[in-house]
């Protein structure tokens, strides 16, 4: 049973670096469209690729260092979450609802 939490947490790692991958594509590919004049945008997804790289570093059983969490900064749709995060908060005291 070992052995396949151990295949699973490399599936979930390789998962991990796809989503991360596909996220740094997604921002290249929002630049092309700004520079060409095509008013389309694709989202990034926050949290999602880090979160799977550390839980398959921790199934595959590999030694859990700090650098692992550098995948929380290389991912461009987390570090965006991440920085906007004071401003959410601020905006969210600052909403006095509908009346």
């Amino acid at each position: 049973m070992t052995i396949m939490i151990k295949i699973a947490g490399i599936l979930m790692l390789l998962f991990g670096l796809y989503i991360v991958i596909m996220n740094w594509a997604a921002q290249f590919q929002n630049y092309r469209n700004k520079k060409k004049g095509i008013k389309k945008f694709i989202s990034p997804v926050p949290f999602v690729g880090p979160i799977f790289i550390c839980m398959g570093y921790e199934f595959a059983g590999f030694s859990f260092t700090w650098f692992v969490f550098l995948s929380f900064l290389l991912d461009p749709g987390t570090v965006i979450t991440i920085i906007s995060l004071p401003w959410l908060f601020m905006a969210f005291l600052s909403h006095k609802g509908e009346k």
